[in-house]
């Protein structure tokens, strides 16, 4: 329908309802043409389908048809209805201008001009506004022209409507024009005049607001507040600049209307000059408060100036209220240093008072408003410092008497601590060591010599103590303690002395007394060993020897009963004494007095053993004498010869008759020898058995003899009838002939046993011629018989019996004169053993006086002496014995001997024996007292030695110290060592006079004594050479350390100030810019002031190289180090200067930035104000004010010249904190070489020193055969023993290595050791060229300090004997014999029960001997030495095929076991544990059962 009508509409309004409606038609449209779409979509199925497809078809192109004529009538529709709209559209916009245009018109209408400035104003902002609509409008009515244009040319049908609309519209445009302009020309005019009333009273308000806040400010508290007053005084100031130009513009705008005949002439001329005087007021007022300001600032200023000087002065009152007075000699010269620097700075900073001074009088000069409390002020800082220079100079003579009392308590302790030091040495107990007690004797000479030399210093020390009590020192008390204590000390050290001196006397004579009470001990062990002796004779001679041996023992004994009775005296004497050592004295003799009296007991078991022995070898003699004779007529008795003739039967017969009749006649004598045996057996005679089984053997050996005698006398008797005419006359003849033999022998005997056989013999032949008398008496009565018959053949009877009887008679004269010489042999062998024994006794003493022991020290060979005096005295008293063989041989001689040379000779050989020994004696008695003199002169020599020993290595010491008091203090040392070697002196001395006598004295001798001499003389050259040296290095290392404590001191205010100069970080505001500033120029005052010291340091250094100073080189590496470091002070000094001034710079300039920040920040709330007035008057005063504040802003221009500039001072702090830090590694590096190179300088020291005392050792070290020597020799031989001979090669090529690597070790060779650089965890790297050739430096300087030790010369031995004939006849040479291998050794105590042969033994007590099983050998020694040294304390005891066995029966004591001896003797042993027990048991009896050729095998070995 809409389509059809075609309705384009009325107006704008009613053709966009339509373009609506249109678009409503068009969403309809899109929906139908979805259901067209679908409906096509169903015809085209129905057609496919074949149902009515024709009418379909038909049917279906209709409704297209008709579908496609709608929608194209509705596009042209809407096209029509679009221009339509464009059309109505500028209609409306024509018809809304020409309205706006119209309202204008009616406001311009207004003949309204303002009443004042205010509603001019906003007529004239309306105006204003109209004006700028206007502008909108035009713009408007240019745009319309444009539509219309556009317009036209589009629609030319609706031309005529569009130009008629557009006429309109200018028409009213042009009406509009005109109003407008001459509205504004009214507003001007009405303006003009309120305006220059409004400006005036503006500015009068202004001139009181601008006084008023003037006034409104109170006085600053502060220089920053000061300063902020000013400048905000200054602004206003600007501000008041910036208004002259408008007072000078309303003066001028108020003359022009004047000029111009303004009606209102009269009142603006009264304005103008109420304009002046506004004016006036405000320039006059501003001054006066510049002035008030000014002054105030000037005030903070002073404030702040008597501040920073209080600040000032209360550091520095701070500094002087130190109490510390040091408490040690370098901490007062430290505060003395400080003090005098603190000084020197306080007067040098003094400037900042007097600035002050003359500032506070300017300030009163100018007549400040507040002229007395500056003055004031001004008067408590002077008063402060001048109260500060006081207490200055009342501490620096504080610190002056600080000093002198810490020198008083520095010599005060070195005394007290060399009396400590003696003190010790003379409370030690030393003299209860009985070893050279003479020595020690000498060194409390010496020592007290010491003492009596520093006596002086003890006195220095009073007499400085009581000056300063005496001078009012202000720790008078301390300094009186000390001298109290002093004077206790060296009190004590004098009574301690005395006491060590009369203790070491009283040593000595205990000492003595040991030696007498050694001696008896000694003697006593002899004699026990004597009595131990299992030795009771082999004969009878034998016995009879022992016999007399023991009846001298016994006498002996006796003898020495009068030396243990003087041994109690003296023991008493020294209780009485109170001798210290009375106890053990008195306790110790009367052990020796019950060891004494204890011998009386075995010497008479050993004197009845004896005894018994005599009686059983004289018994054995008689037994075996019987024996022999038995033996000798067995032969007779049993002989089966009866004779071939009535003769030899008869004369066997008679033969038989006559050993029938002898061994009737000895049977007595076998009785008796059989009584004496029984008797003996009875009595329990250890040798019972043997008795028992001899006479036994004996009894049997006579009744077979006497039973063989009968069986042939009963067969004689068959044949005597037969055989007794041819037997009778023959048989006396053979038998004297058989006797002859016998009578003629000239055997006379070797020995008096032999003697006594022969003589035996001889009466065996006396009894056999007395007993043959009787068959002769028959023979004789038979040939007298035969004689008177007139026998035929008597005359040959009798000549036969003549011949018979002639032969007896001479038998019986041969047996006289046998008889005889055997006697005189008998008296010759006696005599000859008499002499052989008197010989053995000289040759023993010979040996004794021959000996070439002069003893190993004084103590040794008083020891000698003493007994050399025993032994002259005994050999005095045995000179009776020579003069009774002489007497002997004399009697002989006499007699007729009929051996006078051998005699004489024997008498000659002892004669010439004796004459030997007494000279030998008398040879060493002079060698024994001049060995004294000797050993004494070694003793004092090796003293003196040691002595200088001791004060060389006091003096050897490298360290002279680590700073200057210790350098000081040892100075002060090494002066009280200087008076020490006065005592020594004269020590050394006497030896060297002692050494030229004794040389001359003793010949032989002259070399030991000169080595002893030049050995003294050289270390007394040595240390008096080393005294000088150290002497010297000390006053050298005093002078160096005192300039390296001033090295040290400048180095450590370098690193202070260098510190302080560089630790202030940047200041981040103007004052403490400022207060760094001030505070970095004080660091240069000081610097300069410390200028002269730094000068002086450098003179003196260069003047200690000049004169070649030692350590030159160091002293040139400290001036440069401290140059350089001067140098870097004064750079980093100057480069803060130059930072700190940028910095200044730069925090000027921040501040000016800031306070121009905050006056823009203050300002920018002005310009950010939302507020823009609610009136024209409210409008006008913003924009005055507004002006005010541009020319404010212009007045700050100036202000901006500083800000518009560029500053580098960051990049410069950067840049010179990185140059400081690498000045800082740079120290810090330094400080580690200096400390390597001292640790570096120790190490040579230390291996200087090494090599020193490895010289010193070496050269005062003895050869000695130690216990460790000994254990190798013990466990080698063990092992060599153990070991087959193939396996002994090696082992003695690893020992000779072995022993090569000992040699190696020895400390006659050292190869040189090489130092070895630490690594990286060490004091510095092997890699290091520096530190490899710092090295080189250090050890060529400990090799030119390394001390030149010589060699140490062997002291030869020496003889003080005179060589005589008899020393070299009986000089003997003794050699050292091999230990043998030691299967087990330690400490047992042994008891001996048995003797050998089972006799109770005579000491049955226990004794504790250091016992060591050797081989098949259990030896015993007093102690380990003695083992080492071969010095047995008893016999040894075979132990092959003894019964070892552990003692339980035994309950005395525990761990005991028993040791039985093949010849049945007994012995008890004790071990300490029970582990030793079953050790000792299980090796004895291994070696026990060992056959002799295996007794070296080792147990262990064996066991392995």
């Amino acid at each position: 329908m809409m389509v059809q009508v075609g309705d384009l509409g009325k107006d704008y309004e009613h053709c966009m309802a339509l373009h609506r409606k249109l678009d409503d038609v068009d969403s309809d449209m899109r929906v139908d043409d979805a259901r067209f779409t679908k409906i096509n979509r169903l015809a085209d199925k129905i057609i496919r389908q074949g149902c009515g497809d024709k009418a379909v078809q038909l049917r279906k192109n209709e409704l297209n048809h008709k579908w496609h004529a709608l929608k194209g009538a509705i596009d042209r529709y809407r096209s029509d209805l679009a221009g339509a709209l464009e059309i109505h559209a500028f209609n409306r916009d024509v018809d809304d201008t020409k309205d706006r245009i119209s309202e204008k018109a009616v406001i311009l209408a207004n003949e309204d001009t303002g009443k004042d400035l205010a509603q001019v104003e906003t007529l004239q902002r309306k105006q204003e506004t109209i004006i700028r609509d206007m502008s909108a409008i035009e713009k408007k009515i240019k745009e319309h022209e444009k539509d219309a244009y556009s317009l036209s040319k589009k629609y030319p049908d609706k031309k005529d409507v569009i130009h008629k609309k557009q006429a309109e519209v200018l028409e009213a445009w042009s009406r509009l024009c005109e109003g407008s302009h001459g509205r504004k020309e009214k507003l001007t005019l009405s303006y003009t005049l309120h305006k220059f009333h409004t400006d005036l009273r503006e500015l009068e308000r202004w001139g009181e607001d601008i006084v008023s806040r003037m006034n409104a400010s109170a006085l600053p508290s502060n220089t920053a507040e000061a300063e902020m007053l000013l400048q905000s005084h200054q602004e206003r100031k600007a501000e008041i600049d910036g208004r002259k130009e408008v007072f000078k513009a309303l003066q001028h705008y108020g003359k022009k209307l004047v000029d111009d005949n303004h009606f209102a002439k009269e009142s603006i001329q009264r304005d103008l000059e109420t304009l002046s005087e506004v004016e006036n007021k405000v320039i006059v007022f501003w001054a006066e408060r510049q002035r008030v300001l000014s002054q105030a600032h000037q005030l903070q200023v002073f404030l702040e100036m008597t501040e920073q000087a209080n600040s000032w002065l209360a550091s520095k009152e701070a500094f002087l209220n130190n109490d510390d007075l040091g408490d040690s000699m370098a901490s007062v010269e430290v505060l003395i240093k400080k003090h005098e620097s603190f000084e020197k700075t306080f007067e040098a900073q003094g400037n900042k008072i007097e600035q002050l001074e003359t500032y506070a009088k300017d300030l009163i000069e100018n007549g400040h408003y507040d002229s007395e409390g500056i003055r004031h002020r001004l008067r408590v800082v002077t008063d402060k410092r001048d109260g500060l220079k006081n207490k200055s100079k009342l501490r620096a003579k504080k610190l002056v008497e600080s000093k002198s009392l810490q020198q008083f308590l520095r010599n005060i302790y070195e005394v007290e601590g060399w009396i400590s030091e003696k003190l010790q040495v003379a409370c030690d107990e030393s003299y209860r060591d009985p070893t050279n007690l003479q020595s020690k004797i000498q060194k409390h000479g010496a020592f007290e010599a010491e003492v009596l030399a520093n006596s002086g210093r003890v006195a220095a020390c009073t007499h400085e103590g009581e000056g300063l009590i005496t001078s009012g020192h202000y720790a008078e008390q301390e300094i009186q303690a000390r001298l109290d204590g002093l004077e206790a000390l060296w009190k004590q050290l004098q009574d301690s002395s005395q006491l060590k001196k009369d203790r070491l006397n009283e040593a000595y004579q205990a000492l003595l007394f040991n030696r007498t009470l050694d001696d008896l001990e000694s003697w006593m062990d002899d004699v026990e060993t004597q009595l131990q002796s299992e030795d009771h004779g082999r004969d009878l001679t034998s016995v009879q020897s022992l016999m007399k041996k023991h009846q001298q023992l016994e006498a002996d004994v006796a003898a020495h009963q009068s030396e243990v009775d003087q041994a109690r005296e003296v023991a008493q004497s020294f209780v009485l004494a109170n001798h210290f050592m009375s106890e053990e004295i008195t306790l110790r003799v009367e052990t020796i007095t019950k060891r004494h009296n204890s011998l009386h007991e075995p010497i008479h078991i050993r004197h009845e053993n004896l005894e018994d022995a005599m009686l059983l070898q004289q018994l054995l003699r008689d037994i075996e004498d019987e024996l022999l004779w038995v033996t000798e007529k067995e032969p007779l008795a049993s002989s089966q010869d009866l004779g071939s003739s009535l003769t030899a039967v008869q004369n066997l017969q008679k033969k038989h008759q006559a050993l029938e009749a002898e061994i009737q006649s000895h049977e007595p004598v076998i009785n008796s020898v059989n009584n004496r045996s029984q008797q003996m057996i009875r009595s329990g005679h250890f040798a019972s058995a043997e008795i028992e089984t001899k006479i036994k053997l004996l009894l049997s050996k006579l009744t077979q003899l006497k039973d063989t005698a009968s069986v042939r006398r009963l067969r004689l008797l068959d044949a005597v009838e037969s055989q007794l005419f041819y037997t009778e006359a023959g048989e006396a003849e053979a038998w004297m002939q058989e006797k002859r033999p016998l009578l003629l022998s000239q055997d006379f005997g070797k020995d008096e046993t032999s003697v006594g056989a022969l003589t035996k013999k001889l009466d065996n032949v006396a009894r056999d011629l007395e007993s043959f008398k009787s068959p002769l008496e028959k023979l004789s009565l038979l040939c007298a018989k035969l004689t008177e018959r007139r026998h035929f053949d008597s005359d040959n009877i009798s000549k036969k019996m003549n011949d018979v009887e002639k032969q007896y008679a001479d038998l019986k004269i041969l047996m006289e004169k046998r008889m005889k010489r055997l006697e005189e042999s008998r008296t010759l062998f006696a005599f000859l053993r008499e002499s052989d024994e008197v010989s053995e006794w000289l040759n023993d003493q010979m040996a004794v006086a021959a000996s070439e022991d002069y003893g190993r020290d004084v103590e040794h060979v008083e020891i000698l002496i003493q007994k050399f005096e025993s032994f002259l005295s005994a050999l005095a008293s045995n000179e009776e014995k020579l003069i009774g063989i002489k007497g002997k041989a004399k009697t002989l001689l006499e007699d007729g001997h009929p051996e006078p040379a051998r005699i004489k000779e024997k008498v000659e050989e002892l004669q010439q024996l004796w004459d030997d020994l007494k000279e030998l004696a008398n040879a060493r008695q002079e060698a024994l007292a001049g060995a004294k003199q000797v050993h004494v002169f070694d003793r004092n020599a090796d003293e003196t030695i040691s002595w200088i020993a001791e004060k060389d290595a006091f003096i050897s010491s490298e360290d002279y110290g680590h700073d200057l008091e210790t350098i000081q203090g040892l100075a002060r040392k090494h002066q009280g060592f200087e008076r020490d070697l006065a005592a020594v002196k004269e020590q050394v001395e006497s030896v060297v006079e002692e050494a030229k006598r004794l040389a001359e004295l003793f010949p032989d001798a002259r070399e030991h004594i000169s080595v002893k001499h030049e050995e003294t003389v050289e270390a007394w050259n040595d240390l008096l050479d080393k005294s000088a040296q150290r002497k010297d290095k000390l006053y050298q290392a005093e002078k160096l350390q005192s300039y390296f404590d001033d090295y040290r001191e400048l180095m450590a205010w370098l690193n202070e100030i260098l510190a302080k100069i560089t630790a202030p970080e940047l200041p981040r505001d103007v004052p403490g810019s400022e207060a760094v500033i001030s505070r970095h120029k004080e660091y240069k005052t000081e610097i300069d002031a410390r200028a002269d010291a730094f000068d002086k340091f450098s003179a003196a250094g260069n003047a200690l190289i000049d004169q070649g100073h030692f350590m030159a080189e160091e002293i040139a590496e400290k001036i440069a180090t401290l140059e350089a470091r001067r140098k870097l002070l004064v750079e980093s000094w100057h480069s803060r200067d130059t930072i700190y001034e940028h910095n200044f710079d730069l925090r000027v300039f921040l501040r000016d930035t800031q306070v121009f920040e905050a006056w823009i920040e203050s300002r920018e709330s002005i310009v950010k104000e939302d507020q823009m007035g609610d009136s024209i008057t409210e409008v006008e005063e913003l924009i005055r004010c507004h002006d005010d504040f541009l020319k404010t802003i212009d007045a700050q221009e100036d202000k901006l010249d500083p800000i518009k500039r560029f500053t580098l001072i960051e990049g410069e702090f950067q840049a010179q904190k990185r140059r400081e830090e690498n000045d800082r590694k740079a120290e810090v590096a330094r400080r580690e070489q200096e400390r390597m190179e001292n640790i570096k300088r120790k190490e040579v020291q230390r291996i200087t020193d090494e090599r020193r005392r490895e010289d010193e050792r070496r050269r005062t070290q003895e050869i000695k055969f130690t216990k460790e020597d000994m254990e190798r020799v013990r466990l080698s031989m063990n092992g060599e023993y153990a070991k087959s001979p193939s396996t002994r090669e090696p082992e003695s090529h690893s020992s000779s290595s072995s022993e090569a690597a000992e040699t190696s070790s020895t400390p006659e060779v050292h190869p040189r050791k090489t130092l070895e650089v630490p690594d990286e965890d060490g004091l510095y790297r092997s890699g290091s060229q520096t530190s490899l050739t710092s090295l080189k430096r250090d050890i060529k300087r400990a090799e030119s300090m390394k001390v030149d030790l010589k060699k140490a010369k062997r002291t030869p031995s020496f003889t003080t004997r005179r060589r005589t004939q008899s020393f070299r006849k009986h000089k003997r040479m003794e050699n050292m014999a091999n230990l043998p291998p030691v299967e087990i050794q330690g400490y047992l105590e042994r008891k001996q029960e048995l003797q050998s042969g089972g006799k109770k033994a005579t000491i049955r007590s226990w004794k504790l001997f250091y016992t060591v099983l050797c081989g098949q050998l259990l030896c015993f020694f007093k102690d380990e030495d003695d083992f080492y040294d071969q010095k047995a304390a008893s016999p040894p005891i075979s132990i092959h095929q003894a019964k070892i066995e552990i003692a339980d029966d035994y309950t005395k004591k525990k761990h005991v076991f028993r040791v039985i001896t093949r010849d049945n003797a007994e012995y008890l042993f004790v071990t300490e544990s029970e582990v030793n027990l079953e050790e000792w048991v299980t090796k004895l009896g291994f070696h026990a059962q060992l056959p002799p050729s295996m007794q070296l095998m080792s147990y262990d070995n064996h066991k392995a």
